[in-house]
């Protein structure tokens, strides 16, 4: 049992762990042993691994876990990827998964981040119908699917996870991002719009410069809001617990109280200035508003931490207005 639990009330609107940079690549087409690698050199050279393994590192990346296994049925990957998890310490999850095993196997990762609050970027190939196909199925704010219309992974996915998870949590949206050692998607403008529609993100090009689009969940969120919720929740778990285990004694008192909330107001500060949050407050209850129950277990109920996201600007429309 943890002494210090969070329930995370989402209040935001979908769009009409440790440091959470840390990323896993599965290979679900080969056995590969476990391997943290800063370069690609101990890979099969010219494998689909390396290739985009080879992408993630080019986009920014300077270090992944990887390893494979090959898999015959969908029922093999939880268990693959927990056995992974209970061993190394990553949040950010890229897969490579043969076309033809998308639509099956892409649910089974999607149940295994949830359960293991992980954010998994995922390339999916196929047409347009396709992809929305395997989209529409999955719902969920902790996967992130990217769109390639080529029946063969490029990297597309590992390549906005190179770009985005090193960087500070907060400080980016995962759209308009630029990105290298990848080609556009291949879809048509009214396609695009489609994929847009069922939260499907792909690759364009604008201006010359090819560059991400739109940074979404399957859920219709965004993947830097779901990166912001799981930081909060873990800095506040660490740093409470921390004071709870640190403290010889935190009085049952309004000024012993006072000593939890600037705790929590150290993790929004932190927040505020990563760019993550506006702003902020936290609620703590007096001592007397708490029941003589909840004091005589001590247990403290009734906290709260209130966090206004710092929502980036991703589109614009705005009028030229002419005149002679």
């Amino acid at each position: 049992m943890n002494i210090v639990d969070v329930a995370v009330i989402d209040l935001t609107t979908p769009v009409k762990q440790a440091g959470f940079k840390a990323v896993a690549l599965f290979d679900f087409t080969q056995d590969k042993d476990l391997e943290y690698i800063t370069d690609t050199s101990s890979l099969e050279s010219g494998s689909k691994l390396e290739e985009v393994a080879s992408v993630f590192l080019a986009n920014g990346g300077q270090s992944l876990f990887v390893v494979g296994k090959e898999i015959s049925t969908a029922s093999e990957i939880g268990d693959f990827m927990k056995e992974v998890a209970d061993e190394n310490d990553f949040y950010g999850v890229n897969c490579i998964i043969p076309k033809a095993n998308q639509a099956e196997w892409i649910p089974e990762v999607k149940t295994f981040v949830s359960g293991y609050e992980k954010l998994a970027v995922l390339e999916v190939n196929g047409t347009k119908d396709e992809v929305i196909g395997i989209a529409t199925s999955l719902n969920s704010d902790r996967v992130g699917l990217y769109a390639n219309k080529s029946d063969e992974q490029n990297g597309c996915a590992s390549a906005v996870s190179g770009y985005c998870f090193p960087q500070d949590e907060g400080s980016l949206t995962w759209g308009n991002n630029k990105v290298s050692d990848v080609v556009v998607s291949g879809y048509t403008s009214s396609e695009q719009l489609n994929l847009l529609n069922s939260n499907v993100n792909y690759i364009v090009k604008v201006q010359g410069i090819v560059c991400s689009q739109m940074g979404r969940t399957t859920s219709g969120s965004n993947l830097d809001i779901t990166r912001t919720k799981d930081y909060l929740k873990n800095r506040i778990i660490e740093s409470v617990t921390s004071k709870l285990i640190n403290s010889k004694k935190i009085v049952y008192t309004d000024e012993g109280l006072e000593e939890i909330s600037t705790v929590l107001k150290t993790v929004g500060a932190t927040a505020i200035a990563k760019g993550m949050l506006s702003s902020f407050y936290v609620v703590m209850p007096k001592v007397d508003d708490i029941s003589e129950t909840d004091i005589a277990n001590r247990v403290l109920t009734g906290v709260e931490f209130h966090a206004v996201l710092a929502t980036p600007v991703e589109t614009i429309d705005l009028e030229l207005v002419v005149e002679l």
